[in-house]
């Protein structure tokens, strides 16, 4: 067995639900309690986590029938947590978000009763987890690492806004990208071709089913997803960019950028997606790779004595703390844009 697991770290930044954010500015939130929590968030969204999330205490959530969700908040002075960019003044949240099931997987705790030093109630043996590790920064940026049998950052900012504010939708988590081509897609004066690369399987399952998911998708697929072969489709959209009727629309290009993201945030179908347009500084014609503008990292992180596919968690926290320096540019230059 491998001492090590490669993970993969996304980062994403804390903002306000779309739909939330347009009822406030509208003035229509009239509970005044929810009203006052959720100014709370939007004036600093770290404070709000940090001072409304316990530490060392079992959070959860109804997830789907038969399914929780369980956060796992730990104190960040119990790790030998390495240095990060803009601390230590405020701190940073270090926390653990995991299923739980009231079957099929397997038991996470020790003869005594506990996962990680925190007392359960040894009834709930079976509702333990594999646990998605994460991070929350001062500046409301979340560095997260991403594995099949753990949540998806989907699963995360349900879980945030169901136990925060008791409904979903309420806090979003925005992946962090590179601004440069967004910006130059918009100067451009043409874009010529689009290429996306998808699991149809995966892909054809969830536009069947999307509307009567609701907000959940793995009540539906549960693992199944994970074990679909990589039956992908590949759809190119190729134009004439010499006339413009025959050009592509940028604004449409882009509405669908992020209509792909929202799906692959749910499913993970996305392969790739390639677009070629023409450059408005030289002229030039350019293809852009999509994901290469992620701020992603992979790290490889020491495994957890004698588990399969969990890794240690003081060594987690500070990969993940190690990518978010290593980023920390770019991260700055996003939150800026």
């Amino acid at each position: 067995m491998k001492e090590y697991l490669e993970r993969k770290i996304y980062f994403y930044r804390l903002i306000p639900g779309d739909a939330i954010l347009k009822n406030y500015k509208q003035g229509k939130i009239l509970d005044p309690r929810f009203r006052k929590k959720f100014e709370d968030f939007l004036n600093d969204p770290f404070d709000f986590l940090d001072s409304n999330l316990s530490m060392n205490s079992i959070l959860e959530t109804r997830y789907t029938p038969g399914q929780d969700l369980i956060l796992i908040r730990d104190d960040p002075s119990r790790f030998n947590l390495i240095p990060w960019v803009g601390g230590p003044e405020r701190g940073l949240i270090t926390a653990r978000i995991g299923y739980g099931k009231e079957r099929d997987l397997p038991t996470k705790i020790d003869e005594a009763g506990h996962e990680d030093g925190i007392q359960l109630d040894k009834s709930r043996k079976e509702r333990l987890y594999y646990p998605t590790h994460f991070v929350v920064f001062p500046n409301g940026i979340v560095g997260m690492e991403r594995y099949k049998e753990g949540p998806t950052v989907y699963q995360l900012k349900y879980f945030l806004s169901k136990y925060l504010f008791g409904q979903p939708n309420i806090i979003d988590l925005d992946e962090v990208y590179y601004r440069e081509f967004i910006e130059e897609l918009l100067r451009s004066p043409r874009v010529v071709s689009m290429h996306i690369k998808m699991a149809a399987t995966k892909y054809a399952y969830y536009m069947k089913h999307e509307k009567k998911m609701e907000e959940d998708i793995t009540d539906l697929l549960g693992d199944y997803i994970y074990l679909l072969e990589p039956d992908l489709v590949e759809i190119k959209a190729v134009v004439d960019g010499r006339y413009k009727k025959k050009r592509l629309s940028k604004d449409t290009v882009i509405s669908l950028l992020n209509d792909l993201m929202r799906i692959n945030d749910k499913l993970g179908v996305v392969e790739n997606i390639i677009i070629k347009y023409e450059d408005p500084k030289t002229h030039e014609l350019k293809e852009k790779h999509i994901f290469e503008d992620k701020l992603i990292s992979t790290k490889k992180v020491i495994r957890a004595k004698e588990e399969l596919s969990r890794v240690d968690t003081e060594y987690m926290y500070n990969k993940i703390i190690e990518a978010y320096n290593d980023l920390y540019d770019k991260i700055e230059k996003s939150l800026k844009g």
